[in-house]
């Protein structure tokens, strides 16, 4: 599902994301005390939530993060389940203050008032801390220290995807979007 955009409708990559988001709760289902249930259950959610309307994305984001929390409580060195919380970090951290204000007040997300820019840096620099070879890392990073203008340490981890050997499908991609960003952080 990943490999379709999320710019456009797509009832493939949909059903993708909804399937895998079955399989991860079975896998929560037959075994709780495995992080690596709840890593694949946030993945999955976080995903397929990004096909859906605001509402929707609003209820299903504490859900992605309780998943996520729940997989570093099981094991505190899933990098997985630190660059899940990363990511969700700057995702609130980058909607506007009005939709933010909103999606509390009306919406019920009173869970966004955790997000925090220290906590996305914190979550994802621990992430390729612990595997320092997986290329989303060090993407995921270098966009956010893109975002609070640390654009030293954004070309730093940059530099770094450009070493790293691909390891997973869509790493030829990661290494795309790397590139793409780069040439962002130089026009700064």
């Amino acid at each position: 599902g990943e490999q379709v955009s999320q710019r456009t409708k797509n009832p493939e990559r949909d059903s993708l994301y909804a399937l895998a988001e079955r399989y991860a709760a079975r896998a929560v289902a037959s075994d709780p005390t495995r992080a690596d249930g709840h890593f694949a259950l946030a993945a999955a959610m976080g995903q397929a939530s990004l096909a859906k309307g605001r509402k929707e994305r609003i209820r299903r984001a504490s859900l992605v993060r309780r998943s996520a929390l729940r997989a570093l409580a099981l094991d505190p060195k899933h990098d997985g389940a630190h660059h899940i919380l990363g990511r969700w970090n700057a995702e609130i951290m980058r909607t506007s203050g009005f939709s933010r204000f909103v999606a509390k007040k009306f919406l019920g997300a009173g869970v966004f008032n955790q997000a925090s820019w220290e906590r996305a840096i914190y979550h994802l620099e621990r992430a390729a801390e612990l595997d320092p070879g997986r290329i989303y890392h060090h993407v995921e990073l270098a966009r956010i220290y893109a975002d609070r203008e640390r654009y030293a340490d954004a070309e730093d981890h940059l530099e770094r995807v450009d070493s790293l050997p691909e390891r997973e499908f869509m790493d030829s991609v990661y290494k795309s979007d790397a590139a793409a960003l780069r040439r962002r952080v130089a026009r700064r």
